[in-house]
């Protein structure tokens, strides 16, 4: 797997900071689903360490102040200063403004996730399973190639490599998604009826959610619940690593 170091703070990118920032959205426009230059902006934020409830309660108390400011769209970009300002006031807090940034090894994405899919594919006993997760591999290894001809400076250069990363992100969401349908599909008809089904938690949780949303949290959680299911668990960690 290959590393590389950069002389800027960052982190793993964290799973629940987007998924927060993803609910907050959702809140106000319920079909709004981040996109890679959302994510571009939101990885930044959470490389910094911050708790997600920071940048919501600073966004929230603006838009307060500012009814219109999300008329027309709601691109993540618009709040970039508003973001900084959060980022500037923690550090300040913290008495870490003067301090250098330290370098960290950072895991290049697509590694991750090919390396994961090939050990799924090497363990897995069922062949129509294999062969899926061969297909999204290559899938992968060829988004993989498009993302770093895109983002040629990503091992040497912040901005190019939160694209590459934000994109990776995209290109593993929308491939996973496509691989646990037809997963799914492939099971008998007793068995996507018991994956249907929904918990007395998961109908509470849906109460709470617009029609839209509803529909994408039922998605999600039905790849969810197949990959589990087919043994593939370890997937839905991909990108959180």
């Amino acid at each position: 797997m290959q590393k590389i170091e950069l002389p800027y703070t960052m982190t793993s990118v964290h799973a629940p900071f987007i998924k927060a920032m993803q609910e907050w959205v959702w809140r106000r426009f319920p079909t709004r689903q981040l996109s890679a230059t959302d994510l571009y902006y939101v990885m930044q934020w959470a490389a910094s360490e911050i708790p997600v409830s920071v940048f919501i309660d600073s966004f929230e108390a603006y838009l307060k102040e500012h009814p219109h400011f999300f008329e027309t769209d709601c691109r993540l970009s618009k709040l970039q200063f508003q973001a900084r300002l959060v980022m500037s006031s923690c550090r300040q807090h913290l008495g870490e403004i003067s301090q250098p940034p330290e370098k960290i090894q950072v895991i290049d994405p697509y590694a991750t996730i090919l390396e994961q899919l090939a050990l799924c594919g090497r363990r897995t006993k069922n062949p129509l399973i294999r062969e899926l997760l061969r297909s999204l591999y290559q899938t992968m290894r060829e988004s993989c190639r498009m993302a770093r001809n895109a983002f040629p400076e990503w091992e040497n250069k912040a901005d190019d490599f939160y694209r590459l990363k934000a994109q990776a992100v995209l290109d593993w969401e929308q491939g996973f998604q496509a691989f646990c349908q037809s997963c799914f599909m492939m099971l008998a008809d007793v068995e996507q009826e018991k994956l249907l089904e929904l918990s007395p938690s998961e109908k509470a949780h849906l109460m709470y959610l617009g029609s839209d949303a509803q529909a994408a949290w039922q998605a999600q959680r039905l790849n969810e619940k197949t990959a589990v299911y087919l043994g593939v668990a370890e997937l839905l960690e991909v990108t959180k690593k």
